[in-house]
């Protein structure tokens, strides 16, 4: 940039072209440091896209381990179902940490990768957090009113 700005021309005295340098430097630093910080926040937020099937690894893994003490020492269906859980959210946790990983190895460090898993919690309460209110604005009607409420919703109507 110094270069390109040394070769353009600009009128007046030396004291002025190094001021109108100085004053543009001063811009690129201010910029560079603004992305710089963005590109940060950036990757500490690369594993919060996971955050919708995290959950549902999680609500897997609870079913199935609620479902060990409730019903899988005298259901089959209850031990069938549970196996499907188990391999469901097997498959959710290994693609996770497959990601992290990736992220350990592109990145390195551990507190990069603290701060992705940090950013991984909190979009997951978050989530859990709109969850929780789209349910609570669903009213009395019950729960199999939802898909109609969803769908009215999404329409407009």
């Amino acid at each position: 940039v110094r270069s390109a700005f040394l070769r353009s021309p600009i009128l007046g005295a030396e004291a002025s072209r190094q001021e109108a340098w100085g004053s543009t430097e001063e811009a690129l630093l201010s910029v560079r440091e603004m992305y710089r910080e963005e590109n940060l926040r950036r990757c500490d937020r690369v594993l919060a896209r996971f955050a919708n099937v995290a959950l549902l690894g999680l609500a897997l893994f609870a079913l199935d381990r609620s479902s060990d003490l409730v019903c899988d020492w005298w259901s089959q269906t209850c031990c069938d179902l549970s196996r499907i859980m188990l391999t469901a959210y097997l498959a959710i946790f290994s693609y996770i940490a497959f990601q992290v990983k990736r992220l350990l190895d592109r990145r390195g460090g551990d507190i990069s990768l603290g701060n992705a898993v940090a950013e991984l919690c909190k979009e997951m309460v978050r989530v859990v957090g709109v969850y929780g209110e789209l349910l609570s604005s669903v009213g009395s009607g019950g729960l199999w009113q939802l898909p109609g409420w969803c769908i009215r919703r999404l329409s407009g109507r």
